[in-house]
């Protein structure tokens, strides 16, 4: 690994820095945060809440005709109903007074349902704790009431029934004992009249036995088990949650707010903003002073001699072999301090130096020769005086003369402008050794720029807080309109606040010994801008150089030249290269993940594997620092810190889910938390790895090689669908462990998930992953890169084979039974078709729709439309979604900010409020709320906060690679956007997060290497197509 991979990139240490260099912003931000937090909690208006259980009971009555909710087995899901009818509201409102709509009313009381229970839990919530007591115990008397009165009203009319059929049947008997009286003995009227008689007899026996049964009833409609108890504490507004929320929101804000202060901050604060901002390579930095203006020579052996020295080095290495005159040029501020010294560390390495103060107003060559202004450039220039006799030697170093502005400083000034500055230097020129010009601050005026016409070379010197990055840019531009390169920038340390010292006396040489931290590059190779790509400029000693050669080798040069590469620091600690025992290649770490895939999945290791290999790749990332990062990178580490906030809400139970506790959490967090960070390593590693490295082209080769494997482990789902084993990662787990549902989905490999989906039994391709929603997500993510890879080469055979297998994948796609998918396919072909058609494409495009209209001919004359539209005819899963969905945002409203770090159980289903999986309901239980996209796992574990930074991040990915036009754009965006679709029904952890941070990583290095000097944007394999 190298370098970072594009110059204005971010790297990690950027975030600490500007977390210190804004900390006022985020600490006022945060403590705004509490107070409002503060404030809110205290006005915001109190609710209390009462609790109270009810157990319903048989009430041993059954209305005629009916056996369902009142004898035998309760349903519980009727209850919870009748529990906010008209009559049982209306009834607690009597009881409590209740003057406003009862539909005000019902809406404070709230009802749960343990599972497999027959408790109906009542919680009502009220503005006083007396409200809420009275209002739990009030709905609580009202249904007990209500059903007592259902059954004695019951018991009442069957009572009143069976009275009437004795009264009728007590007529019939009447009348036929009297027609009896009348008959002859032995007759055969006489017999039939008596056996009326007996039957009329048998029924009124039977009626009487009914009655009685009812006379002995008891009603019994259930009872409160849990008394409404006086809350101590109103349950909302909560202290705790709001006083996290505000300092979350706080932190947020603070760090938006510090962002936007760092980008409109328009001056220079440290040496890092002059190389990645302004694209100047720093070459020194010196330590912090109050008076950069003034001029005196370091000593060999101090702090800022060493400094100089290897600055002396970094020039030589800079300049070409014939390269002699270098201008100094301040941005905003004085030259002449780096000027001399620069000019003195020259000498003392035994060359021959000319300084010329050209910054005539400044005061330099008064500094360094203690003495008034003599003849100088003033009578140079005016031809008044002989060159010799202008030049001063230094005291201290003998072999550099000093050629000062004279004795009339604006006639100097104006002379400059003229021809006769150059007539100077080409006299200059033939003496030996180096010409270091002084030249004036390139805000001032064009003196700078006219100077630098003469020049091989250039240096700047930029002063922190006074040099605006914009002055940096306009000085390199004025420079380069002149067709002279940057060498770099030498940047000095001053404070905010510029204080003028009136009668400052001279701090002797040698000052401050070890002040500050020196940071100049020593002689040596030079590093390209981005992607690591290295090459090596000449450092021979300056010989003499004819002037006419001199200004010939000028005029060659090309109008806008690149600044120079930046160069290595002698005080960055350079990473010791540690012999391996193994010979790895670089990007090993990848190419297990991608290529040995497979071989993980039949280990039982085909999510692990993610979270082993991201550990030798964060060890190299911090072997390999600094780490740059890629755009919008600072949105995702926003969310990941809010990942680790929201785990305080843990231990919280939101109504309509399942109550446990944050021990029992700890591993779905655990787990989900391992998924972003090793995703996140993974990101940071690709993209920091270097085209020399980890070619671009073999990392779409791997992404498109993996397709084909997804493709293979459907085709292995769809035609032997029960192909399951024990692999050695499950066998060596405990069963307990190994037993869980979801662990098996992760260590046993199985080819297809068997579902009755379509009303029977059918498999649903999943390998090599645990799920087949999994499986149909990477294969959307994963295709782009199979077309990229496979049909961007001149090769027939190999587009054959491409076509084949595309072909092949259509029988897993139907087969796997995934609307999502469908869908997914779809958008990859409207997303394409558009960006083809904006690009005039035409042909792409006309063959990109005639595949579309192949492929939709094939599958409609094949039996797989039958299955197409059986599963469209059977949408079963549409109604736990919907459930889900709607309870997840029910369920959030109760932490919008923070979420509950997890995902909850819902207490009961789409099919029962009740009950859960049972024989008789075996679609019934309490869904994983989050488990049916990743935007709802979000939205349930961080909240709408974390939510709207988890989307954000691929937006600005988005954004940031909008204009990449390549086939490996088209891939990567693809593969970026697709998330943002999949995540309303697919979770995205952990693979096909993987995949689509790969995908962003490549975007990433494409821009690197568009940035790059002399790097193609892409493979040439590639390049056909862009």
């Amino acid at each position: 690994m190298t370098a970072a991979p594009v110059r204005g990139s971010a790297q990690l240490s950027d975030y600490t820095t500007l977390l210190r260099r804004q900390a006022w912003v985020v600490i006022l931000a945060v403590t705004l945060g509490i107070a409002l937090a503060l404030a809110y909690t205290s006005v915001a208006p109190r609710q209390y809440s009462s609790s109270t259980s009810v157990l319903v009971t048989d009430t041993g009555v059954a209305p005629s005709g009916d056996s369902s909710s009142r004898a035998g087995t309760i349903n519980l899901d009727t209850e919870a109903q009748l529990m906010t009818s008209t009559e049982i509201v209306r009834a607690a409102a009597a009881t409590l007074g209740w003057t406003g709509e009862l539909g005000d009313l019902s809406a404070r009381l709230g009802i749960s349902v343990p599972p497999n229970t027959e408790i109906l839990d009542l919680t009502f919530h009220g503005p006083t704790a007396e409200d809420a007591q009275a209002g739990a115990a009030a709905f609580a008397g009202a249904y007990l009431e209500d059903r007592r009165a259902a059954a004695e009203a019951t018991v009442e009319s069957d009572r009143a029934s069976i009275q009437a059929q004795v009264d009728d049947l007590n007529g019939r008997l009447q009348a036929v004992t009297d027609t009896l009286a009348t008959l002859p003995d032995g007759s055969a009227a006489q017999a039939y009249n008596q056996a009326q008689a007996s039957s009329l007899n048998s029924q009124l026996s039977s009626l009487g036995a009914r009655a009685n049964q009812l006379d002995a009833i008891t009603v019994t409609p259930g009872r409160v088990i849990t008394q409404a108890s006086l809350p101590a504490a109103p349950s909302s507004p909560d202290l705790r949650l709001n006083l996290v929320a505000g300092v979350l929101v706080g932190l947020l804000l603070g760090v938006a707010l510090a962002v936007l202060r760092q980008r409109s901050d328009p001056y220079v604060r440290r040496s890092d903003d002059v190389d990645r901002q302004v694209g100047v390579p720093v070459l020194g930095d010196l330590p912090k002073t109050d008076t950069p203006e003034r001029v005196e020579l370091a000593t060999a052996w101090s702090a800022e001699g060493r400094t100089y020295a290897r600055l002396r080095n970094a020039v030589a290495a800079g300049m070409a072999e014939r390269s002699r005159v270098l201008p100094v040029a301040g941005v905003s501020g004085a030259a002449g301090p780096v000027a001399a010294n620069l000019a003195a560390a020259l000498g003392r390495a035994g060359e021959d130096v000319v300084l010329v103060c050209g910054d005539v107003h400044a005061s330099t060559a008064t500094q360094l020769l203690d003495a008034p202004d003599g003849a100088g450039l003033s009578e140079v220039l005016a031809g008044a005086e002989q060159l010799d006799a202008a030049l001063h030697s230094l005291p201290d170093v003998p072999t550099v003369r000093v050629l000062g502005p004279g004795t009339n400083r604006d006639q100097a000034a104006a002379l400059l402008q003229t021809a006769g500055f150059k007539t100077l230097v080409d006299a200059l020129l033939e003496r030996p050794g180096r010409i270091v010009i002084e030249a004036p601050p390139t805000t001032s005026g064009a003196d700078a720029q006219t100077l630098a016409g003469s020049a091989d070379a250039a240096i700047l010197v930029v002063e922190t807080n006074r040099t605006r990055a914009q002055h940096v840019i306009d000085a390199r531009g004025q420079l380069a309109s002149m067709r002279t390169p940057v060498l770099g920038a030498v940047v000095v340390a001053t404070p905010r606040a510029r204080k003028e010292r009136a009668g400052a006396v001279a701090v002797p040489p040698g000052r401050r010994p070890g002040a500050g931290k020196d940071r100049v590059v020593p002689p040596g190779p030079l590093r390209a801008a981005g992607c690591g790509r290295r090459h090596v400029t000449s450092r021979r000693p300056a010989g003499r150089q004819p002037a006419a050669a001199h200004r010939r080798r000028l005029m060659s040069r090309p109008l806008s030249s690149p600044p120079a590469a930046p160069l290595l620091s002698a005080d960055e600690p350079q990473t010791p290269v540690k012999p391996r025992l193994l010979p790895l290649p670089a990007g090993w770490p990848l190419t297990a993940l991608l290529v040995l895939y497979p071989l993980w999945w039949a280990l039982g290791m085909g999510t692990l594997i993610v979270f082993i290999l991201a550990v030798p790749m964060l060890l190299h990332l911090v072997n390999h620092r600094p780490v740059a990062t890629p755009p919008g990178f600072g949105i995702w580490v926003l969310f990941l810190l809010w990942v680790l906030a929201s785990t305080t809400m843990l231990g919280e139970n939101p109504p309509g889910v399942l109550p446990d506790t944050a021990s029992g959490r700890v591993i779905s967090v655990a787990f989900n938390l391992a998924g972003y960070l090793s995703a996140t390593v993974i990101l940071l590693y690709a993209g920091n790895l270097s085209e020399s490295e980890f070619p671009r082209r073999r990392l779409t080769r791997q992404l498109g090689g993996l397709f084909i494997v997804v493709v293979l482990g459907g085709l292995l789902g769809t035609f032997a669908p029960h192909v399951s084993f024990t692999s050695p990662v499950e066998l060596l787990l405990p069963h307990s462990v190994a037993s869980n549902g979801f662990v098996q989905s992760l260590v046993h490999p199985s080819s297809a998930q068997v579902q009755e989906v379509l009303g029977y039994e059918s498999p649903r391709p999943s390998a090599p992953f645990g799920y087949t929603n999994t499986w149909g997500n990477c294969l959307a993510l994963l295709l782009g890169w199979f077309v990229v890879s496979w049909f961007s080469e001149r090769d027939t055979g190999r587009r054959a084979v491409g076509v084949v297998v595309l072909g092949l994948a259509a029988v897993p796609i139907i087969y796997s039974l995934n609307r999502g998918l469908w869908a997914g396919l779809g958008l990859i072909v409207v997303v394409t078709a558009v960006r083809y058609a904006v690009r005039g494409r035409a042909a792409v495009l006309i063959g990109l729709v005639a595949a579309v209209v192949l492929a939709a001919v094939v599958v409609l004359a094949s039996p797989l439309s039958g299955i197409v539209q059986g599963r469209f005819d059977n949408p079963k899963s549409n109604d736990i979604r919907a459930f889900t969905t709607v309870r997840t945002l029910e369920v959030v409203d109760h932490s919008p900010v923070l979420g509950f770090g997890s995902t909850r159980a819902a207490l009961g289903s789409s099919n029962s409020i009740a009950i859960g999986a049972s024989d008789k309901c075996p679609r019934c239980g309490n869904p994983t709320l989050g488990s049916n996209g990743q935007i709802w796992l979000v939205l349930v574990a961080q909240g709408y906060v974390g939510a709207a930074l988890f989307v954000g991040f691929f937006l600005r990915s988005l954004w940031a690679y909008r204009r990449n036009r390549t086939p490996i754009g088209d891939a990567g965006l693809l593969a970026c956007a697709l998330p943002l679709f999949f995540m309303f029904v697919y979770n995205s952890l952990t693979m096909p997060l993987v995949v689509a941070f790969l995908s962003i990583a490549a975007l990433w290095r494409g821009q690197c290497a568009s940035r790059a000097t002399g790097e193609a944007p892409l493979p040439s394999s590639l390049e056909r197509l862009a």
